[in-house]
């Protein structure tokens, strides 16, 4: 049995619910009304299976203070929803996993995928914030709702249910993160984190050629092979001027097999790249 339990919080504006479990009426009263924070106050219990809401009111003391009050209220469905999530995804996957960074696989064929954005390459994406909100606006909003039918399946679709519903309600020991690839058209994969009380944020991703996008000057370092894919090394050139990065010998190479670029640091703080045939 848990002794004392803290007050709650908002992260963002949305309400934070603490984990007490084996507690009694009295304790979760007590908890509510230590803060001084009149409002709404959520508990949940992984043991007896249940979520609930404490309404915290004050009226002045009539000594300069206030008297504080509890009681308990209904659960929000939406937040009884959220729990319901969290408490299967526990009872079937444990703790450990639930509590873990899930990877998550979707691609831009899912239900919903910006159609402006329907023919971005990897490139596009890392030189273009309008597209990275895009995909991320897609992923938080209708994207779970799809992904959590039977699109996705097992522990992925847990954690990605409790995801989203972190815009209702956060559970402050079961911050679950996840790993997002979306694969696109072309092949190129993107990645998102994203973690409970956030929105999805990109963090790099690879090209069709399984190159590793460089998303900073101090990144760009090191070898690139492109195979039979002309477009895919035209995109790599353009993305590394956006970089600020030069390009020795781009345009002077017709259809080949494969090339590398090879791009290496120089004095003064530059990089260059250079193509060369394999």
């Amino acid at each position: 049995m848990t002794a004392s339990v803290e007050s709650y919080a908002l992260q963002n504006g949305v309400p934070v619910a603490v984990e007490c479990n084996d507690c009694s009426s009295n304790q979760l009263y007590n908890a509510a009304i230590a803060a001084g924070l009149v409002g709404t106050h959520y508990f949940y219990d992984l043991t007896l299976g249940q979520i609930t809401a404490w309404q915290t009111t004050r009226e002045p003391s009539g000594r300069g203070g206030y008297i504080y009050d509890a009681n308990q209220v209904s659960v929000p469905a939406a937040i009884a929803s959220a729990f319901a999530i969290l408490k299967n995804g526990v009872a079937k996957y444990g703790r450990t996993a639930m509590n873990s960074t899930v990877t998550i696989n979707l691609n831009s064929k899912m239900p919903g995928f910006p159609s402006r954005d329907s023919s971005a390459i990897a490139y596009n994406v890392a030189d273009t914030t309008a597209l990275q909100n895009d995909i991320g606006d897609w992923i938080l909003t209708g994207g779970v709702q799809a992904f959590t039918t039977p699109l996705l399946t097992g522990l992925a679709q847990s954690a990605f249910g409790l995801l989203g519903t972190t815009s209702t309600i956060i559970f402050k020991n079961d911050a679950v993160s996840a790993t997002i690839n979306v694969t696109l058209k072309d092949g190129s994969v993107i990645t998102f984190s994203w973690t409970a009380g956030s929105n999805p944020k990109f963090t790099g991703g690879r090209d069709k050629d399984n190159n590793t996008i460089p998303l900073t000057l101090a990144q760009v370092p090191g070898n690139y092979l492109f195979n039979n894919d002309p477009g895919g090394l035209a995109a790599f050139e353009q993305y590394l001027l956006t970089l600020g990065v030069p390009v020795v010998n781009g345009s002077d190479f017709g259809p080949i097999p494969s090339v590398t670029v090879e791009c290496l640091p120089k004095s003064g703080g530059s990089t260059q790249c250079t193509i060369q045939a394999n």
